[in-house]
């Protein structure tokens, strides 16, 4: 079997708050898609490759069959739960205001990973902003009474974003998404979310939301620090490192003209492209990419070229 670079076919997923990917992102999403599911591995919303001898395959499929080729030398622990997730996520609404668990909860009460988070602000109208953890001062005990009286809102850290803009969400921090922005989200591959409070919205037969109050408070880091924009850590002309965690790396790539990339390490990797028009070269293999498309690089692929003008995030393991 010869591997190449794969591009993935995403998987919808229709939000009370989505919308305003496709306004970013042509011919992706559609109205109430709130997510696009660029990478996953996760029971229902598994990736499909979209190129090649192997369109229409699950990428799991692949992965079960060829572990080692596709995944690289950790191919047994990724295997049998592949820890990777990401989507790209448009908000035309505020999203509800929750928290993640981390991995030792999660396995204990969810049978599942946790869920730490990076997002990268690809598009956001003027006054969005991000709800990041509490503001200064504020406790557990002053938390949970602003729940009940109906002002949570008031504790709430809002930080104003920008198109460019990345930040870590570690698990326990409460967070949510503001109206008017599209992102990038790279995480675990979990979908345990604990609302806190939604807004008072209600789902298509007029009920309520679901929240997870109790569950929220057992996990709340409330004193986890004010939130950072990550800076952008130059490696090579091109490429910047925007973080590194015990799940995942991502990199930034801003191609001028041309990136080769000659790979050393025997890993994976994901690109998906959020600006401009690139083409991807490996061996006999060239992919014309444009903002929104999703390629997963098989460990084996030691040797590939980024030719256009645009940007790209690069995450790995």
């Amino acid at each position: 079997m010869k591997f190449y670079p794969l591009k993935l076919r995403p998987v919808y997923n229709e939000r009370p708050w989505g919308g305003g990917l496709e306004q970013t992102f042509p011919g992706k999403g559609g109205q109430g898609i709130g997510e696009s599911w660029e990478l996953s591995l996760y029971p229902g919303n598994q990736s499909t490759v979209a190129n090649g001898s192997m369109a229409g395959q699950p990428l799991a499929q692949l992965v079960a069959e060829y572990p080692q080729q596709l995944l690289g030398d950790n191919w047994w622990p990724l295997q049998q739960k592949f820890p990777l997730l990401i989507k790209l996520i448009g908000a035309r609404e505020d999203l509800s205001v929750q928290v993640h668990p981390d991995d030792q909860f999660a396995a204990e009460h969810e049978q599942s990973l946790g869920k730490a988070e990076m997002w990268y602000i690809v598009s956001a109208k003027p006054g969005s902003r991000l709800i990041m953890g509490v503001k200064p001062g504020v406790d557990k005990a002053a938390f949970s009474a602003a729940l009940e009286r109906g002002e949570l809102e008031s504790v709430l850290n809002q930080v104003p974003v920008h198109p460019g803009d990345a930040f870590y969400i570690p698990p326990g921090t409460v967070h949510a998404i503001g109206a008017g922005i599209v992102l990038a989200e790279v995480q675990q591959s979990s979908d345990v979310t604990y609302r806190v409070y939604d807004w008072n919205r209600t789902d298509s037969s007029g009920n309520p939301r679901e929240l997870h109050v109790d569950k929220a408070l057992s996990v709340l880091d409330i004193e986890s620090g004010p939130p950072q924009i990550l800076p952008a850590a130059p490696v090579t002309d091109g490429v910047y490192r925007l973080i590194a965690t015990p799940w995942f790396s991502v990199e930034k790539l801003v191609v001028a003209e041309k990136l080769h990339f000659s790979r050393e390490q025997n890993r994976f990797e994901t690109l998906v492209v959020l600006d401009g028009l690139l083409n991807i070269a490996a061996g006999e293999i060239y992919l014309d990419l444009e903002p929104g498309d999703t390629v997963f690089i098989p460990a084996c692929v030691k040797d590939y070229r980024l030719r256009g003008r645009g940007v790209a995030l690069k995450t790995y393991i």
